[in-house]
């Protein structure tokens, strides 16, 4: 975020305003998420939520979340597939699940 300051000194009337600076936030990487919390919609949809980084920790203005979510077959070969989100929360399709295919497994 960029900020413009300038100061003024004041006892019954005030100074001219002084010079503006202008000075930037620093961005930094965001703090570690917490575990994301998994909920089944229906047959072909899991929403996943998490929460935000801690006020301290959020490194700057948050653009966006990138959800990565593994699919595991039953022989442990995994595909990954990659969300994006601008919020704390992500309505995932899992069409695979809608089958019969009880090997699956997900990690968010």
């Amino acid at each position: 975020t960029k900020y413009k300051i300038s100061v003024m000194a004041c006892t019954v009337d005030c100074s001219e305003r002084s010079i503006p600076i202008e000075v930037r936030t620093r961005i930094g990487n965001p703090g570690k998420l917490e575990t994301p919390q998994a909920k089944f919609l229906n047959d072909s949809q899991v929403l996943v939520n998490w929460g935000f980084p801690k006020d301290g920790e959020r490194g700057g203005k948050l653009d966006f979340y990138e959800v990565r979510v593994q699919q595991f077959d039953g022989a442990g070969n995994s595909t990954p597939h990659v969300f994006i989100s601008t919020d704390n929360v992500s309505q995932i399709p899992i069409p695979e699940c809608s089958k019969d295919h009880s090997r699956v497994k997900y990690t968010f």
